[in-house]
């Protein structure tokens, strides 16, 4: 029988090629508009699920899910889970005219 370890043997250290100079290195390429990377803690900060969200907006989250069905406050779904954007929140608290 084929094990994992058959299939995928351990590196040692110095089988990993590191570049000798800064030219040699590689750049990562940058996936979001302006070279942040998606898992960095500005573009996670960018995002608030439900609860940081009713406790920015000082209401309960059943009122927060209540505006995303309503389609009054933008949301992603993510899973079972939904992500707001923070200039959405901040759109939904800002004072308008009537």
């Amino acid at each position: 029988m084929i094990g994992f370890r058959d299939l995928y043997p351990a590196q040692e250290p110095s089988d990993i090629p590191v570049p000798d100079t800064p030219e040699q290195q590689v750049k990562e390429p940058s996936l979001v508009d302006g070279g942040v990377r998606p898992d960095s803690v500005q573009w996670r900060n960018e995002y608030v699920t439900v609860a940081e969200a009713a406790d920015w907006m000082r209401v309960n989250p059943m009122t927060v899910y209540r505006m995303i069905k309503r389609q009054e406050l933008a949301a992603t779904r993510v899973g079972r889970q939904f992500r707001i954007h923070k200039n959405a929140v901040q759109a939904v608290l800002t004072p308008k005219e009537f």
